[in-house]
C-alpha cells in the first residue's frame, strides 16, 4: 500500500521503482487499512509462488500444498540518507509455508 489524499491505496509496479513513493505492507482492519511495516522500510517487491497438490491422504511424498514468499526490502528515502545508500541497500527474504497431512479425521 501507499498513502494518498483519500487514504491508503495499493502500490503499482511504477511505485516500486519510484524512490519518492513509500510502499508498505498493510491489512484491512474494521474497514480501515493499517500499516504493518515500519516507515523506515521500503517494500520493493513481493511475490507468491504456489506449488504441490492438495490430497486428503497421508503420504511420504512432498506433494502437499506449498506457498513460497519472496520479499525484497530496502531503506526508505529520508532526510540525511543519500540516494546512493537507498538504491544500494537491499534485503531479500524467501520462506516457504507448507502443510503436511498426518492423519485423516
Amino acid at each position: 500500500m501507499k498513502d494518498s489524499l483519500s487514504g491508503p491505496i495499493r502500490c503499482n509496479e511504477s511505485d516500486l521503482t519510484n524512490l519518492a513513493t513509500h510502499c508498505y505492507i498493510g491489512r484491512e482492519q474494521s474497514g480501515e487499512r493499517v500499516a504493518l511495516t515500519t516507515p523506515n522500510v521500503r517494500i520493493e517487491d513481493i511475490r507468491f509462488f504456489f506449488s504441490g497438490t492438495a490430497k486428503d491422504i497421508a503420504t511420504n511424498l512432498s506433494n502437499e500444498g506449498k506457498v513460497t514468499i519472496m520479499l525484497s526490502l530496502g531503506i526508505e528515502k529520508r532526510a540525511g540518507v543519500s540516494d546512493a545508500i537507498v538504491q544500494n541497500t537491499h534485503m531479500r527474504v524467501q520462506t516457504t509455508v507448507s502443510e503436511k497431512i498426518y492423519k485423516k479425521n
